[in-house]
């Protein structure tokens, strides 16, 4: 794929992000072969892929359905104009109805810890593309009000969850709550909820302030995907005050390394891209690329802010030159980690 650079123009975006649109849309009603956790509570309770999730079926697993839905939904919108506006708002207009809605909630409804918190995240800030969308654009807004049920669904449920949640859990995978609480403090700001921030940054401080310094030389586990260290730096920027912040996030990193150009978190090699689980390290690559550009725009020094900028750089590259179509096992769901990060989904407003 042809990879942009930071100074890339917006024609030179555009292309790149409708060249992972194509790979999405060939993804995103393919039911099998799908990966379903399911909790059974009765012998016949079980279905198709279609059957149990009418809207997020395909792209093997529902979380990675959903974040497809996301990382469509943001192309159409940065780009109304693309060649690939029809064939996108027809495969919206397939998912998004009311029905398959109406489906996906009585499946969750006894389900109160499905896809929790990852996949449940990615859902709030599908709804939250929308919402941003939807006062200039009737087609977005109609999608916003089919989701509107589960999406007050959701985000009650993962306020009940966070809320009883005792420690951080700091996995390199789905179950890690500094990504998900960033999302959905993300969600919450767009909403505008006080509640849910007020949680969030709570429990943010709570489980993460004293996590100083950080071990990366732990980093990164070989299904990781996404860096329990910068996760919680990425997470933190968004609500600490700013000086705290720049004093906290010198101590949690390893700062005379990074002045020094050691090799203190080089982009890694995915051994085997065919791999469900190995395949992870090139979607931790483009995660950690946003989250060292949202660390350097934080930090508040110039020198630590360009060697993060220059080490997000790197790992930008290596994670989008692992992107091929033809290789399911990351194609499914790297699309949307690399439209998140050319598109700067990492940055959100706050509300006005």
């Amino acid at each position: 794929m042809t990879i942009p650079s930071d100074e890339s123009t917006e024609p030179m975006l555009q292309t790149q992000c409708e060249a992972l649109a194509r790979i999405s849309l060939g993804c995103l009603h393919r039911e099998y072969p799908n990966h379903v956790q399911h909790f059974w509570r009765d012998a016949g309770d079980i279905g198709t892929p279609r059957e149990m999730h009418p809207a997020f079926f395909g792209c093997f697993d529902w979380h990675s359905a959903v974040h497809n839905h996301w990382a469509l939904v943001r192309v159409l919108r940065l780009f109304p104009q693309s060649s690939l506006q029809s064939d996108i708002t027809a495969a919206l207009n397939k998912s998004l109805t009311t029905e398959n809605i109406v489906g996906e909630i009585d499946y969750f409804v006894p389900r109160d810890r499905y896809e929790m918190p990852y996949g449940v995240a990615w859902f709030l800030m599908l709804c939250a593309e929308l919402k941003e969308s939807a006062a200039d654009n009737p087609q977005m807004k109609r999608w916003h009000e089919v989701l509107d049920p589960l999406e007050a669904l959701m985000s009650k449920r993962f306020e009940e969850w966070l809320k009883t949640l005792p420690a951080p859990i700091r996995s390199g995978e789905h179950s890690q709550s500094a990504f998900a609480m960033g999302l959905v403090y993300d969600w919450a700001t767009i909403n505008e909820d006080a509640d849910v921030l007020k949680l969030i940054e709570q429990k943010s401080r709570q489980f993460y302030l004293t996590d100083l310094p950080w071990p990366f030389r732990l980093e990164p586990s070989a299904y990781d995907f996404l860096s329990p260290g910068l996760a919680e730096a990425d997470l933190l920027r968004r609500m600490v005050h700013v000086e705290v912040y720049h004093s906290w996030v010198e101590d949690f990193l390893p700062t005379a390394a990074i002045r020094n150009d050691s090799n203190w978190l080089d982009p890694v090699a995915c051994v085997n891209p065919e791999d469900g689980k190995l395949s992870h390290w090139s979607g931790l690559n483009l995660s950690r690329a946003w989250m060292l550009k949202s660390i350097a725009a934080s930090c508040g020094r110039a020198d630590i802010a360009t060697k993060l900028s220059q080490l997000a750089t790197e790992h930008q590259n290596a994670g989008l030159t692992a992107i091929k179509a033809n290789e399911y096992a990351g194609s499914h769901w790297l699309v949307s980690f690399a439209v998140y990060l050319l598109t700067t989904r990492w940055k959100v407003s706050s509300p006005k």
